[in-house]
């Protein structure tokens, strides 16, 4: 697939998986933290599936945490036409940014196409409308429209789709449904991740460094319906911080990227 413009090549490809509120409150705790160390990767190329379409939004336009954490809860399910677009408009206005792109699933249209996976470019659409098309959870959402078509939540087709992330150096995955998400479901998750990303590397001979909540942070959620919890996402928010620095300390492979970015930027 043909790579986002106007990013730094030198910056490590950020992949962010789906998971709701709990998603968006975990990926962007990790984010801010081994931001806080160094690693600034708002002109990294992104791509975001649900969740982390929202996240990799946010970095993009300097946008944080605070940004969705003070909005009303969301009902779900909401089959309000617009209803998505409208939450994603109120937050991020008509930005756009190109190096930010979202998985989505388009639906077939009246000439019996088959369902497509597409990743929507934040350079050639609206950053409100990709994110929405790419959280609209079929059964929860009504799916969204970009000129003329219909998406429904790029989760459909995988919850991260790390395998079709754009070639670069190295990959960093932050994925929020994984291997203590809900058993069996989450190792099930995390195995279809490591299999995607595999095949990342075998196509782009890159690194990969991928990065999971830990038991602190998965306990908080104790059903699916939980990720769209606000208020359980604001402490999965804080815990996410929490292990985020611990990581850097902990992991080799997280500080050097932080130390190679501290470099570059010096």
């Amino acid at each position: 697939m043909e790579q986002p413009r106007d990013f730094d090549s030198e910056l490590p490809t950020l992949v962010l998986g789906g998971g709701g509120a709990f998603g968006i409150a975990y990926e962007y705790g990790i984010y801010e933290s081994l931001r806080d160390h160094g690693l600034d990767l708002k002109h990294a190329q992104m791509l975001g599936t649900s969740a982390g379409s929202w996240v990799a939004s946010f970095i993009a336009t300097d946008r944080g945490y605070a940004d969705v954490a003070d909005m009303p809860q969301i009902d779900v399910p909401n089959y309000e036409k617009g209803y998505m677009q409208g939450i994603a408009r109120e937050v991020l206005g008509s930005d756009r940014a190109p190096n930010v792109s979202a998985m989505a699933l388009r639906l077939p249209s009246r000439k019996g196409w088959l369902p497509r996976a597409e990743m929507l470019n934040g350079g050639e659409h609206d950053l409100a409308d990709i994110v929405s098309a790419s959280s609209a959870v079929p059964g929860i959402f009504r799916p969204v429209s970009i000129n003329g078509h219909e998406y429904v939540d790029g989760g459909v087709r995988s919850v991260v789709s790390a395998d079709l992330a754009p070639r670069s150096k190295k990959v960093l995955a932050i994925a929020a449904l994984t291997q203590h998400f809900a058993p069996p479901v989450g190792p099930v998750l995390e195995g279809v991740l490591r299999l995607e990303l595999t095949r990342w590397q075998r196509r782009t001979n890159g690194d990969v460094v991928f990065i999971r909540p830990n038991r602190a942070v998965s306990e908080l959620v104790q059903s699916p319906m939980d990720c769209f919890d606000f208020d359980i996402a604001k402490r999965v928010y804080e815990r996410a911080r929490e292990q985020g620095e611990r990581l850097v300390n902990e992991r080799p492979s997280i500080a050097a990227l932080a130390i190679e970015a501290v470099r570059r930027s010096a």
